[in-house]
């Protein structure tokens, strides 16, 4: 399990993430990580970046080394400069399912594992930014626009049930509950629908620092969450934070390293 939280407002995208991974054998978790790398910037100096959560792999390759090859290869693709976000997320889509995915697991298999992952930044000659969303799982489900254009809002995956009680004011067991007690489908999305209404937390207007501060309190709150729940502690490890901007571009908040940057000024990941 994991945490991946994206806050969409009129001046950009601020992702952050924890750095958990579990290592399991069916449905046990043998060992959890405390480092790895779920945020990346996908083009260096351009105003896109990407995020996953699920399968930390795909065969022996990580998520972040097979983003990484991603990335080397639309560095030495000049027309990428122009691209927009919404074609480098169906590229990289494309590149994923063909080159790893279906290559190591057959489409529609049941036990196929599940892998999630946004793609967010800013078009060229675009106002505001875009995010969009695809998966693979038993099911493949091709790139979406996650939060319409012109609206602000939230986007998550992983561990859900503290964001969505914060977000949306209910865990997510409540809707089958409701569907076990009786209560008609009509009623349960009328009742929910008007408590999501409630209290709106992200806005069109709220400042970059303050979309950052949310995120990174999601995160942290998520994984002070499972730290005192029941079962394995799957979301942990350092908080990495990221922000794109029209004007700044992919600049990293929070993150760690494997190596000391004081000893390695050449080395800029």
């Amino acid at each position: 399990m994991t945490v991946v939280v994206a806050v969409k407002i009129s001046d950009g995208i601020i992702v952050s993430s924890d750095s958990a991974s579990s290592l399991m054998n069916g449905p046990s978790v043998l060992n959890i990580y405390n480092n790895a790398n779920k945020i990346f910037n996908l083009r260096k100096g351009l105003p896109i970046g990407a995020m996953t959560c699920g399968a930390g792999s795909v065969g022996k390759l990580s998520i972040a080394t097979i983003s990484k090859d991603f990335r080397a290869i639309l560095t030495a693709d000049p027309d990428a400069n122009s691209a927009t976000v919404s074609d480098l997320t169906h590229r990289y889509f494309e590149y994923l399912r063909v080159e790893h995915y279906e290559k190591c697991h057959p489409p529609g298999n049941p036990d196929n594992p599940r892998l999630n992952l946004w793609v967010f930044g800013f078009s060229p000659g675009e106002s505001l930014p875009e995010i969009w969303e695809f998966s693979f799982g038993d099911v493949i489900i091709a790139p979406k626009e996650t939060v319409p254009r012109n609206e602000s809002g939230l986007a998550w995956g992983g561990e859900p049930e503290l964001i969505q009680r914060v977000v949306l004011g209910y865990g997510a067991t409540l809707p089958k509950n409701l569907a076990d007690l009786g209560v008609a489908a009509p009623l349960i999305d009328q009742a929910l629908g008007a408590q999501r209404a409630l209290h709106p937390i992200v806005t069109d207007a709220m400042p970059v620092q303050d979309a950052i501060e949310l995120a990174e309190f999601l995160v942290r709150s998520t994984i002070d969450f499972c730290r005192f729940k029941i079962g394995a502690p799957t979301v942990g490890g350092p908080i990495e934070v990221a922000a794109v901007t029209k004007h700044e571009g992919f600049k990293w908040v929070k993150r760690k390293h494997y190596f000391d940057q004081t000893l390695n000024p050449e080395l800029e990941e």
